[in-house]
């Protein structure tokens, strides 16, 4: 299936995740309010990713403002106890 496709994403939301939530020393409500867009694969542009915010009462994904109390979840995150997208918690 990803051969024949033209994009491909995969979304991330360590909120979901309860063992995640257990072990991050930040604020977990801006954590169970985050997602991560993950673009591996786009035929005609660049990959990459992007934060957004999840609201899980609407079901529903929106960007994030940097003025927003979501921005406390740290975007450039590599590893140590607050890093939200990997498992080297």
């Amino acid at each position: 299936m990803e051969q024949d496709a033209d994009n491909v994403i995969l979304i991330h939301r360590p909120g979901f995740y309860e063992s995640i939530v257990r072990r991050y020393n930040g604020d977990r409500d801006a954590l169970k309010s985050t997602a991560e867009f993950i673009f591996p694969k786009t035929r005609f542009g660049a990959t990459g990713s992007r934060k957004v915010k999840w609201d899980t009462r609407l079901s529903l994904f929106s960007n994030r403002d940097p003025q927003d109390d979501y921005a406390a979840v740290d975007d450039d995150a590599e590893g140590g106890e607050n890093d939200l997208f990997g498992e080297d918690v």
